[in-house]
């Protein structure tokens, strides 16, 4: 059902939740303990920590891809890609790439995302990238497209 949930609040922009890394990790034990009395167990790439606003410290990222429920293999991934949410202060924002990494230009932290070829107007198996930025005016995630994050 989260997965669902997901799905509708990515295309949603801003700030959807405002859960702590802990809070998201318990709902996907919740989620997995739900299909049919699963066991969530994580592997060290599920926490990640990333400086997204440049401030010197680091953000913390929840990637799914990190997530092994035993009753359900696939339960936060699809086509699209797998959830990931990003968390700064109390705010976090999920999202669903194939896959994501970030970089530095120029000073700038930019969090890169390969997506889904539907995200970009085209296919499935489409190459398709969007960027995400830090607005430290607004306190959100920035983007080219409208819809993101």
């Amino acid at each position: 059902m989260r997965a669902l949930i997901a799905v509708m609040l990515y295309l949603l922009p801003g700030p959807v939740l405002a859960d702590t890394a802990e809070d998201i990790l318990a709902q996907a034990r919740a989620d997995c303990a739900a299909l049919d009395g699963g066991t969530l167990t994580t592997r060290r790439e599920a926490l990640r920590e990333a400086d997204l606003t440049g401030d010197g410290k680091p953000e913390t990222i929840v990637d799914s891809r990190g997530f092994d429920c035993s009753t359900s293999a696939g339960y936060w991934s699809g086509t699209a890609g797998d959830l990931y949410w990003v968390v700064v202060g109390d705010a976090d924002w999920m999202l669903q790439a194939q896959d994501w990494t970030v970089i530095d230009w120029n000073g700038q932290p930019i969090l890169l995302q390969w997506l889904n070829g539907g995200d970009c107007g085209g296919v499935g198996s489409q190459n398709c990238a969007g960027a995400l930025v830090w607005d430290a005016y607004g306190q959100t995630l920035m983007s080219i497209d409208p819809e993101s994050p």
